[in-house]
């Protein structure tokens, strides 16, 4: 069974922050693309079985079911 995963635009806004400090800031887009493709990767990978990542445990999100998951990129890229 596949989930649907919806972006807040809080996240929107971190994905596209990243992004531009990394591209436009450090000068390297290359990785600012690489490294925003895993992290919506992994995201994505929430599609499948997302109840084996943990609730947040912080309302108002805890009881809107959103989960979260550690993303070990950052040596990757």
């Amino acid at each position: 069974m596949n989930y649907t995963v919806n972006y807040s635009e809080k996240a929107r806004l971190d994905l596209q922050s990243i992004y531009e400090y990394i591209a436009y800031e450090l000068l390297v887009p290359d990785t600012a693309s690489k490294l925003i493709g895993k992290i919506i990767k992994s995201i994505r990978s929430l599609e499948k079985m997302p109840e084996r990542f943990k609730l947040y445990e912080y309302e108002p999100w805890n009881s809107q079911g959103v989960r979260y998951f550690p993303i070990d990129i950052w040596f990757s890229i």
